[in-house]
């Protein structure tokens, strides 16, 4: 018996002006090279190694990429002798330990682990590099055990070929299979892609900061995130701000920034992140759109700014105490400080951890489907290495002192004359209307928008939140 499944393959192409030389060694430096995997096995089997050691092993070939050269083909070679000279070779390239904890829960994954990736020279000299997105490639496994691992491996890839070629991505979906399962059109983000935008790596100390600039006119949205989250949960809304000039960026400790071992993780700090970020990339007159925990750092940063503040949207977030308050109870268990031990050695405990991430998201408005959209987005930068739990643990320890802290600051939002505009999900049990309320009563200049969505309106709400961005007046007075 056959059975024939048809699947939409979202293709990436990345021009670089680098040459192919250039690109090559790139690439090259920041893969680890495989060795005799049979030989390796047979040698731990031998001193009956435990999987603690196997782990190391395998982690020393492992290049700073995270992932390790298995085959390079130089088809180029090939081609020289037909007389047809051009540049072209395919690297295999994976991670052993990623794809295990896929594959033990579904065969079928090894069809795609390694992955293929081709760097070839066009006829005009240009450099490019070509790969299938990981994720639609497993778009047909749609299970909590796969998807947020390759969710991770996608973006440990779109990492490594930013970094080689020095290029912000453009995505090409290929036309949707005549037959495809509604599942699987839905899955296809290619009109997340319909705008280019250049990636930056920010000094912060001795860390960076990732960025993404798309071009545009006015004021820039300058889109933020909470925690557990990281800048993806803005690719649904940035198409619909098309001609406008929008920034995004992971904090450090999130998504594809750094993460620093040892390093206090603060909404204080976060506020030099942002400042980080809009000097390096020139940006004077902003509009702050913070969503979450990142709701402190840009209404401070407003109140301290206020001359380069066009205007201020706040989407499903907090400040200062309010009465319906709630936060996650993710969130609040690792905030109380009587329970520090506990939390620390669960974080020690992954399938402990990631059951826990998966029982909140789906408490928020939205239930199972709302989980399923968001978890791919937040469980791998806790699966990963290093993980986003320190960074978490450091800003939920410094969640009250933070609350405290704004809440002596209140006082200051009336005297704040800028334009804002409130855009809250009112199916929030956490970040509810009361607060929406709360904070319109602070805001002597706000607008009120509620809307019949849940905590993350910019993603089940995308064109609608687009509509309400685009239509806010901003101010050009200093």
């Amino acid at each position: 018996m056959i059975q024939t499944t048809s699947i939409t393959i979202e293709h990436s192409v990345v021009a670089s002006n680098r040459s192919y030389e250039q690109v090559i060694e790139s690439l090259e430096a920041r893969l680890g090279v495989a060795g005799n995997l049979k030989e390796l096995t047979q040698q731990l089997a031998t001193i009956n190694a435990s999987w603690e050691q196997v782990t190391q092993e395998i982690e020393k070939q492992l290049g700073t990429s995270g992932f390790t050269i298995f085959s390079k083909i130089e088809h180029g070679d090939l081609l020289s002798m037909a007389g047809k000279p051009r540049r072209v070779c395919q690297f295999a390239i994976g991670n052993a330990l990623l794809a295990l904890q896929m594959v033990e829960h579904l065969p079928e994954v090894a069809l795609y682990a390694p992955l293929r990736l081709v760097v070839y020279e066009q006829d005009g000299g240009r450099t490019v590099v070509a790969y299938d997105r990981f994720s639609s490639l497993l778009a047909p496994y749609q299970r909590a055990e796969i998807t947020p691992i390759a969710h991770l491996v996608e973006q440990k890839l779109e990492t490594l070929v930013a970094e080689v070629t020095g290029e912000g991505q453009q995505t090409q979906a290929e036309p949707p299979p005549q037959h495809a399962s509604p599942l699987q059109e839905e899955r296809s983000t290619s009109a997340v892609q319909e705008r280019s935008y250049t990636e930056h790596r920010i000094q912060r100390g001795a860390s960076t900061i990732y960025a993404r600039h798309y071009a545009g006119t006015g004021p820039a949205f300058i889109l933020m995130h909470g925690f557990p989250d990281n800048l993806h949960i803005y690719d649904r809304l940035i198409p619909y701000l098309h001609g406008r000039q929008v920034i995004t960026f992971d904090f450090l400790g999130w998504g594809a920034s750094d993460k620093p071992a040892d390093y206090s993780y603060t909404s204080k700090q976060q506020e030099g992140d942002l400042q980080a970020v809009l000097d390096a990339l020139g940006v004077q007159q902003v509009v702050l759109v913070p969503h979450d925990a990142s709701g402190p750092v840009a209404i401070n940063w407003a109140l301290d700014h206020p001359e380069r503040v066009s205007a201020l949207v706040l989407l499903n977030t907090y400040y200062a105490e309010a009465p319906t308050l709630r936060f996650p109870e993710f969130i609040a268990l690792f905030a109380d400080p009587a329970y520090t031990a506990m939390t620390t050695a669960l974080v020690q405990e992954p399938n402990l951890a990631g059951w826990l991430l998966n029982w909140q998201g789906r408490q928020f408005a939205g239930g199972e489907q709302a989980a399923q959209s968001l978890l791919p987005m937040v469980v791998p930068q806790f699966a990963g290495t290093p993980s986003t739990f320190p960074p978490f643990m450091s800003l939920t320890s410094d969640l009250w002192s933070t609350v405290r802290a704004d809440t002596q600051r209140l006082p200051e939002l009336k005297t704040f004359d800028r334009p804002v505009r409130i855009i809250f999900g009112a199916g929030d049990p956490y970040l509810n209307s009361g607060v929406a309320e709360h904070f319109h009563e602070a805001f002597p200049t706000s607008e009120l928008f509620l809307l019949q969505k849940g905590h993350w309106p910019q993603i089940d709400g995308s064109e609608e939140v687009a509509h309400l961005l685009l239509g806010v007046p901003v101010t050009t007075k200093r």
